[in-house]
């Protein structure tokens, strides 16, 4: 697993010090690694997440910070382990002096696998690697689909969401904006983005009505670029099954296929039907969940304003990636919207 965003434990920043070198600390403990170096990485929003080199290997070190987050951390590593069993590759887990796969802390846990080093100079959005996305994406859920304890159904609620309450909070941010004394480009641009969104919203219950009829399954639940690693020799590693349980897969491989960030090029749409003539080449799917893959995905996007939320009602920490994120999502949404009718006729011409 990997990052372009660390930071050395050795710099000026005390805490940070001190933090690694309590991890260290347990990594030496429950695994019997005397570890050269450390490093913070800055990705995921659910656990801490570390770097450590040793003499001859290095890993990655998924730190849960509760312990409600280390018992969904045993489920993740569950799905891993029964993926990497069916084919599909994925770091190796590193057990502890116990044999455990994740150990548990007083108030957390740690789990440890592999690193993979990504080949930084690959384009991810490439057609090329998108259709390779495809078949991997597809031998995915094929391998999910026979996980023996699939969670819960979680299509009902996300069918059931009240467009009612989605439309209050865009009011709520809308006059938050005008109360702003002075506006940033941020404001402006979000500003605009939320008003499309209330006009969006009113084609809502036509949008996700054939949605209601797709196929179930299980699915890895943030299949995309940031948890796909393209290593120096070209291999695909797939990561962090934190979020697998029961949804529609056609919803994943609409996200997988129509991310925000390919937006940015006018060819979006040729990128996303590269990955899923891949996907439907294993035949995994039905030719409507495959035909409306695009259309889950863009309910997905009508229903969030996560982001935008948090930056104006409850910043994070991260907030200047949220901010981006909410801005590429903007962008998706209305292109998805405005091109849906030619995205489905250009799927079913090809599947």
């Amino acid at each position: 697993m990997t990052s372009d965003k660390t930071a050395d434990v050795q710099d000026s920043n005390p805490e940070l010090i001190k933090e690694g070198q309590r991890v260290l600390g347990l990594i030496r403990q429950h695994y019997a690694i005397e570890a050269l170096g450390i490093k913070r990485i800055y990705a995921g929003l659910g656990s801490r997440n570390w770097a450590i080199e040793t003499a001859g290997e290095s890993f990655f070190v998924k730190e849960f910070l509760s312990v409600e987050d280390t018992e969904r951390g045993k489920i993740s590593i569950e799905v891993t382990t029964h993926c990497i069993e069916n084919g599909i590759i994925s770091p190796a887990i590193k057990t502890n002096i116990d044999d455990e796969k994740v150990t548990e802390l007083e108030e957390g846990g740690l789990a440890v696998f592999s690193f993979i080093r990504a080949n930084e100079q690959v384009d991810k959005f490439s057609e090329d690697l998108m259709g390779a996305e495809g078949l991997n994406l597809a031998d995915t859920h094929l391998a999910l689909s026979s996980f023996p304890r699939p969670g819960e159904d979680e299509t009902g609620e996300w069918l059931e969401t009240s467009v009612a309450e989605i439309i209050e909070t865009v009011d709520d941010l809308l006059g938050e904006i005008r109360q702003l004394e002075k506006r940033s480009e941020f404001d402006d641009i979000s500003y605009d983005l939320l008003e499309d969104r209330k006009a969006q919203l009113q084609q809502y219950s036509v949008l996700i009505e054939p949605i209601k009829s797709l196929s179930k399954g299980v699915i890895h639940g943030d299949y995309g670029q940031k948890n796909i690693i393209v290593d120096e020799a070209g291999q695909l590693w797939v990561i962090d099954f934190g979020d697998a349980g029961v949804f529609f897969p056609s919803y994943e491989l609409g996200r997988a296929a129509f991310p925000p960030e390919n937006f940015d090029h006018d060819d979006w749409l040729a990128r996303g039907l590269a990955m899923i003539k891949s996907y439907a080449s294993r035949g995994f799917l039905q030719r409507n969940d495959l035909i409306f893959c695009a259309r889950a995905w863009l309910v997905q996007l009508l229903q969030s304003v996560y982001g935008v939320k948090q930056h104006y009602l409850k910043p994070h920490e991260l907030q200047h990636d949220l901010d981006l994120f909410w801005l590429r999502r903007g962008k998706a949404t209305a292109a998805l919207f405005k091109s849906l009718e030619e995205v489905e006729a250009s799927i079913a011409r090809i599947v």
